[in-house]
């Protein structure tokens, strides 16, 4: 699971130089699929899979929000941008923020659990655009 690792830190030292940050829910699947054994692969809905991982998950959200430095401001923005109107600050954070994030873990467990981790992140998401132009192999 190191490679997630090094790669949440090099978005981490990418917005700490220039400002700029991947999507939340893309720095939450690192965070969260670096630890995947401690989750199984539940076949239930999302919302069930949230509720029952919960504490976990409000975890690694924190720690995105804590490690970016995302304001109130900046979250409801991202809420704002899938054209939602953010009259529950929380249940919307989750729901229209961070849980494609969670639900990439779920999915890809629940359907593809003999990946690693690096699989499940890259089943769904690219190398974040700032490294694309360096010469770095996907991780």
């Amino acid at each position: 699971m190191k490679n997630l690792n090094v790669l949440y830190h090099a978005c981490l030292n990418h917005y700490i130089v220039t400002g700029e940050r991947e999507h939340p829910s893309h720095l939450l699947a690192m965070l969260l699929l670096q630890e995947k054994e401690n989750y199984k692969p539940l076949k239930i809905s999302e919302g069930k899979f949230y509720e029952v991982y919960k504490k976990q998950i409000d975890k690694k959200i924190e720690q995105v929000i804590k490690d970016f430095q995302m304001t109130k401001e900046d979250i409801i923005e991202y809420i704002e941008a899938d054209g939602v109107s953010s009259n529950d600050y929380e249940h919307d954070k989750i729901w229209f923020v961070f849980c494609e994030g969670f639900g990439v873990m779920h999915g890809e467990m629940m359907y593809r659990p003999n990946q690693t981790a690096e699989e499940m992140y890259f089943s769904t998401y690219e190398l974040p655009e700032f490294m694309q132009h360096k010469k770095i192999k996907k991780l």
